[in-house]
């Protein structure tokens, strides 16, 4: 049976989506009060973003609401972001004509899978590996990988162990538990024999942890992992191995598989607070701010080039503003008003 709502709740509704007043005196790269906040000026949305220790507005969103046919509604009232579809079709040109199918399985390596694991989430993990065998070129593993899908901590343990040496006590200990699946996965071995442990639950489809642990563990050796990692900044590290994960995603597919994580949620934050080792996660902006940072960095100068960059820093085992201002071409500051203007609008 279809509901009716009165006209009057409909019109409720219709006004509590209208956007703020527009403010003429709002303009790019200007103090603003309140992180999150938007305002429309000029015929543009703009939102206050952390720049260092600033509160800035960022360079505004085309605001362009085409007239409707039908009774106005936010889901016939678009807005045009000529911007955003630039940087789309930059990321779709790095994307290389493949045929998956047409990779022999045989050439993949190894796929250790549990009883009791949905039959879906081993074929999609078949998938992967497929494609990152044909990502191999930008992922440079010295071999084809172990894929380990397990629902319990004894048999990932054991599976992992045969193949690596690496100590893995704290599987299955706290946040790393098998229950709490989503929040782990583990590469072991990546400089020697790469072994992925993918921890799942019996029997539910886990489609996008499989791509997400899979491609984004892998492109550690993309990135250039070594002991050097440590002095680099947390959110370029563990942003830019998942935009590798995501170009190894995206292989086979009409479009750039871009990951919704959260990352217009960050925006308060500037990078320069998020630039403390991979390896002390305490802040989850890290990892998602940084990924799309580092998507916007390499929509503009290249997925390939950017890994050399960082693979350079790497082997200097150090970093400052100056070195991305050189790669970039722009001031630091002014790299990341664009890279969170761009997150804004990709949310």
């Amino acid at each position: 049976m279809r509901l009716r709502l009165p006209l009057t709740i409909i019109l409720l509704c219709f006004t509590a989506v209208q956007l703020p007043p527009a403010h003429s005196a709002v303009k790019a790269g200007t103090p603003c009060k309140k992180p999150g906040a938007v305002t429309i000026a000029n015929n543009k949305k703009y939102t206050c973003i952390k720049t260092g220790k600033k509160l800035l507005w960022n360079t505004g969103v085309l605001y362009k609401v085409t007239t409707p046919i039908a009774t106005p509604s936010p889901s016939n009232s678009p807005i045009e972001d000529l911007l955003l579809l630039e940087i789309n079709t930059a990321l779709n040109r790095q994307i290389p004509k493949v045929d998956i199918n047409s990779v022999d399985d045989s050439l993949v390596g190894e796929l250790i899978v549990e009883p009791g694991i949905n039959s879906f989430n081993v074929e999609t993990t078949k998938i992967l590996m497929r494609k990152l065998y044909l990502a191999q070129p930008v992922m440079k593993l010295v071999k084809p990988p172990v894929v380990i899908l397990g629902h319990s901590e004894t048999f990932v343990k054991s599976e992992f162990s045969r193949r690596c040496a690496q100590n893995i006590d704290w599987v299955g200990a706290g946040d790393n538990s098998m229950s709490n699946y989503n929040n782990w996965a583990l590469a072991g071995c990546l400089d020697t024999n790469p072994v992925q442990i993918i921890p799942m639950p019996k029997e539910v489809v886990a489609v996008k942890h499989i791509a997400g642990a899979l491609g984004s563990d892998m492109g550690y050796v993309a990135i250039g992992f070594s002991t050097n990692t440590k002095f680099l900044p947390g959110w370029f590290v563990r942003g830019l191995k998942g935009v590798v994960g995501e170009y190894m995603t995206s292989l086979g597919e009409s479009s750039w598989s871009v990951t919704k994580n959260g990352a217009e949620s960050c925006t308060q934050f500037s990078l320069n607070e998020l630039s403390y080792s991979f390896e002390i996660s305490r802040n989850w902006c890290q990892t998602s701010l940084g990924q799309g940072a580092s998507r916007y960095m390499v929509a503009k100068k290249g997925l390939e080039p950017t890994l050399i960059f960082i693979n350079g820093l790497q082997r200097k085992g150090s970093w400052s503003d100056a070195d991305f201002e050189s790669f970039l071409g722009m001031k630091f500051g002014e790299f990341e008003i664009l890279a969170k203007d761009y997150i804004l609008r990709q949310s």
